[in-house]
């Protein structure tokens, strides 16, 4: 025998019944040889099935709900502490930034001294030239050649020295503008922005006896803040001089060479030690041997090129720079956007 059952469920007057169809076969005759109908109130049972499903819905959509509350409030904290994480990051290198300017204004004005010098030597040179040709009465005012000679001397030694005052202005113009706190990028080349920072350093270089090279090979214009990358620059000049200075270096030379998004500056002042090497961009390191630096400057210039210009800065040791001697040379490259 062989039974085969078929169930059904139907409601009817607000009552739920189940059918239960089962067929009896003769599997030796083939055929049904006996079939029961049962229908059975499951009401009840089919009441406290719906209750308990519908209240298992309820906990679930309740559970759900407070987690998708505790999600969001744990979020919105998640993201208070990202915002004020980088809140204060932001302030701390605006700190440092402002530091490292006010540990530069110290070098500059010596840079001006240097830039000075020579512009206000020449002032006082033709100012003594001036009173001595009149003391002296070098010319013969009562002629006609010697009241036009006298009028040529003065003008020519009078329009030098306007032109030695206007140099002054610049350099204060140029020291003025390095330290205004503007964030407006410029259109320009890197080769007018070395010339910038060398106008700056480059009397101070010279009266070290400091040679310097540049080798401009691009012409192309990029999109800069021309004051801060002013600054990476003179940073990276600044150390090679100190440095200079420190390891006594004889016939110091620096080479800056210019090929399309890069500059790299290069010294013969016997590198950097393999052992602090990749520390230098690190805040507060410093490698002066007086250790009066602040150990900002490089920190800075990493933070300028990387964050600002979307760039990289690095440092590596040359055993030779062009037969002058080994050497540290920092390449800076800008990527364009």
């Amino acid at each position: 025998m062989q039974e085969v059952n078929e169930y059904q469920y139907i409601e009817h007057n607000s009552k739920s019944y189940m059918i239960i169809n089962s067929l009896n076969f003769n599997s030796f005759a083939d055929k049904a040889v006996a079939k029961i109908l049962v229908v059975k109130d499951i009401t009840e049972s089919f009441n406290e099935y719906k209750n308990s499903l519908y209240f298992t819905n309820i906990v679930n959509f309740l559970i759900f709900f407070i987690v998708i509350i505790i999600v969001h409030i744990e979020f919105n904290k998640y993201n208070k502490r990202i915002y004020k994480l980088r809140d204060n990051l932001q302030k701390k290198d605006q700190q440092l930034f402002n530091q490292s300017r006010q540990a530069q204004m110290g070098e500059m004005i010596s840079m001006i001294a240097h830039q000075w010098r020579q512009p206000l030597g020449a002032i006082s040179s033709t100012v003594v030239n001036l009173q001595m040709k009149l003391e002296l009465e070098a010319f013969d005012l009562n002629t006609k050649e010697g009241a036009q000679e006298s009028k040529e001397y003065f003008t020519q030694r009078l329009s030098n020295v306007e032109n030695y005052v206007q140099n002054l202005t610049t350099t204060i113009d140029d020291f003025r503008n390095f330290y205004k706190p503007n964030k407006k990028s410029v259109v320009t080349t890197l080769e007018h922005v070395v010339e910038k920072a060398l106008s700056i350093v480059e009397k101070s270089l010279e009266v070290q006896g400091t040679k310097l090279i540049l080798d401009a090979q691009s012409k192309k214009e990029l999109k800069l803040y021309e004051n801060e990358m002013m600054q990476v620059i003179l940073n990276i000049l600044k150390n090679a001089q100190d440095n200079f200075i420190d390891k006594k270096i004889k016939n110091p030379e620096i080479k800056i060479k210019i090929i399309e998004n890069s500059i790299i500056i290069c010294d013969n002042g016997g590198g950097i030690p393999e052992d602090i090497i990749e520390n230098i961009f690190d805040p507060y390191f410093s490698t002066k041997d007086d250790k009066n630096g602040t150990g900002l400057g490089l920190y800075m210039s990493k933070t300028i090129v990387e964050e600002h210009h979307n760039g990289k800065i690095s440092v590596e040791n040359k055993n030779e720079i062009e037969g002058t001697g080994a050497g540290a040379c920092f390449i800076i490259e800008l990527f364009e956007e």
